[in-house]
């Protein structure tokens, strides 16, 4: 298989221009340049040392919530920071308008799964540099990321929890059941991501459920993964391992489940591993709510002070998407975690940020006004490349493959997912289409998740002689369309169907309870070919 060649040389703005810097870069106020913190000729742990110290209870507890943009502190040049940047197989982000008024829009690589299934390290580690590029470009002219919130260099990615049941909700984010390969992804995404931004591995650890046994969304709070020591070692741990250790990951989220009857943000076993024996030197994250879990989902606290206390000094948690730090750190009765406890988790958070360059403008290169359409054809260009080398063919009963264009003239595509757009992109996305630009730049369309115009149809791309979805979605359940489908195919030389599970039936939150295709799909599979049976399908 022909390797791709990542492309991590940087452009940058030619001498004299001016530096767009990105957001979340410090030391550019004269309050900022006075203070120990921006003198590059100390070391970075100095630096942060120093920052750390002129903070006091409360604005440590406001650097340490996530869930919302942490806020600035102006009287000591401290810019306000986003840690919450998502990026799956592309950066989750907002398009923007370029100076020629076009519309710029991330770039999006096939799902995990697919990235994987190339089975070519230099694809999983293209994937991480063109993130980390549009991380960077995006953070540069101040666009915008989730909720409509300031980009930054921080990124939560990759995913390299094990894919072990396809009815997880999240198997279209995870990159294999084989740890070895899940391993091997991560190392490459981080390693592409970390030539320019700070990368955060997800989600420690053995996170593979979302519904519980009722059937409940969100059954994945308050469920204990039992994890042998022989799964943990040759399995579980492995992707994280060669993420983390071998190529030096800074930071990780502790996910909502438990493992082996501990909460993975109050797990000592876990932070230990990484930032004692790993060597992880940045900070822990939890997933969204999770320490507020510790009181609503665990019952190991009594209150929000208790979580906090417990996440903190015990699991090493340094960061709380959510609201449980400001909660339970400011109460009369958080006197169990320290000032220096607090200064503990912001120098862990921070550190990532100085490593970076965010607090040396002097020395920081930006993109030039005119690199972004190089960029993200480059981009474009790494996306189709990756999804090229995604195809497998699992089977080919009868050498029905490749079609022979002098026999098999007329096509029938049958199935709902050929007439899908948004399903194609895959989950973790905003749109990738110009409709999505936030309010603050221009509402064109609808903004989040609105548009998807601009994804052909794999009805339009292949312009079959005939087509019928055969249902009005893919979970219809409805058969009103399937004898529509019966004749066009009966007219047909070959049947191609386009069918599966999609967002609507699994996703964040929500499993599959079995693998059944959902809706009426089967039935239109089975009524079709029972109508066609001398034809290749």
């Amino acid at each position: 298989m022909k390797s791709f060649v990542s492309f991590g040389v940087l452009i940058v703005a030619t001498k004299g221009s001016e530096v767009n810097y990105p957001n979340g870069m410090g030391c550019l106020n004269e309050s900022a340049k006075a203070e120990k913190y921006c003198d590059s000729s100390l070391s970075i742990e100095e630096r942060v040392e120093a920052l750390a110290k002129l903070l006091n209870r409360s604005e440590l507890v406001s650097r340490l919530m996530t869930d919302h943009t942490s806020p600035a502190i102006e009287r000591i040049g401290l810019p306000e920071f986003n840690y919450r940047i998502e990026a799956v197989h592309g950066l989750e982000a907002y398009c923007w308008k370029n100076g020629d008024e076009s519309i710029v829009c991330p770039s999006y690589f096939p799902i995990t799964q697919g990235v994987a299934a190339s089975f070519n390290r230099s694809v999983f580690e293209s994937m991480g540099i063109v993130i980390a590029e549009e991380a960077k470009l995006w953070s540069e002219v101040h666009s915008y990321g989730k909720g409509e919130k300031p980009m930054s260099l921080s990124v939560r990615c990759p995913i390299v929890n094990l894919l072990r049941d396809p009815r997880w909700g999240r198997s279209g984010e995870a990159a294999s059941e084989d740890p070895y390969l899940s391993g091997e992804f991560g190392f490459g995404a981080v390693s592409g991501l970390q030539k320019i931004g700070a990368a955060e591995v997800k989600h420690f650890a053995a996170y593979t459920l979302e519904t519980n046994a009722k059937y409940e969304k969100d059954g994945r709070k308050g469920f204990d993964a039992q994890v042998s020591a022989f799964d943990w070692t040759d399995s579980y741990v492995v992707a994280f391992e060669r993420s983390i250790k071998d190529a030096g990951a800074w930071s990780y989220m502790c996910s909502y489940n438990a493992v082996n009857n501990t909460p993975s943000c109050a797990n000592n076993k876990l932070s230990s591993l990484a930032k004692d024996d790993w060597k992880m030197n940045g900070f822990i994250e939890s997933d969204c709510d999770a320490v507020g879990d510790l009181v609503d989902a665990y019952n190991i606290a009594a209150n929000d002070s208790e979580a906090s206390t417990i996440a903190l000094t015990i699991g090493r948690t340094d960061l709380d998407c959510g609201d449980t730090f400001y909660n339970g750190l400011l109460s009369d009765d958080s006197n169990q975690v320290s000032d220096d406890d607090l200064r503990t988790a912001f120098m862990n958070a921070m550190r990532p940020l100085f490593a970076i360059g965010l607090f040396d403008p002097d020395s920081y290169s930006s993109y030039s006004d005119d690199d972004a359409v190089t960029i993200m054809s480059q981009h474009q260009e790494a996306a189709l490349d990756a999804a090229r080398q995604s195809v497998v063919l699992l089977k080919n009963k009868d050498n029905v493959l490749p079609l022979d264009p002098d026999v098999d003239k007329k096509i029938a595509l049958i199935g709902p997912l050929g007439f899908v757009r948004e399903q194609l992109v895959g989950p973790v996305t905003i749109g990738p289409c110009p409709g999505s630009v936030p309010q603050a730049q221009g509402l064109l369309r609808g903004g989040y998740k609105e548009d998807y115009s601009c994804i052909s149809t794999i009805n339009e791309t292949l312009k079959p002689a005939f087509a019928s979805p055969g249902a009005l979605n893919i979970t219809d359940s409805s058969e009103a369309l399937i004898d529509q489908a019966v004749a066009l195919a009966k007219q047909a030389d070959v049947v191609l169907f386009a069918l599966g599970a999609g967002l609507e039936t699994i996703d964040e939150s929500n499993d599959l309870h079995n693998i059944s295709l959902p809706g009426v799909q089967n039935k239109l599979v089975q009524k079709v070919i029972q109508a066609t049976p001398d034809l290749p399908h």
